[in-house]
């Protein structure tokens, strides 16, 4: 499915059809379409890691991820 709405749930079903007829409907599933995590929390600086070269930044991940995995972060 394409041009679904972040955050709005979606009920699908199935029927199979063939030159006979149509089946009964499958049973139903409920689909949250992806939207926007939440920010990461306690940026701060990992002084151990830190020098004239380097920056050592940690967080913590987002709790609410928005329904699909973090792939990366944007610094």
């Amino acid at each position: 499915m394409t041009g679904l709405t972040a955050g709005t749930s979606y009920k699908f079903y199935v029927k199979a059809r063939n030159v006979i007829g149509q089946s009964i409907p499958s049973s139903e599933v409920i689909i949250l379409a992806a939207q926007i995590p939440d920010a990461p929390t306690s940026l701060s600086n990992d002084a151990a890691v830190t020098n004239a070269n380097t920056i050592g930044l940690t967080w913590v991940a987002p709790l609410f991820n928005g329904g699909s995995l973090v792939t990366f972060y944007r610094l």
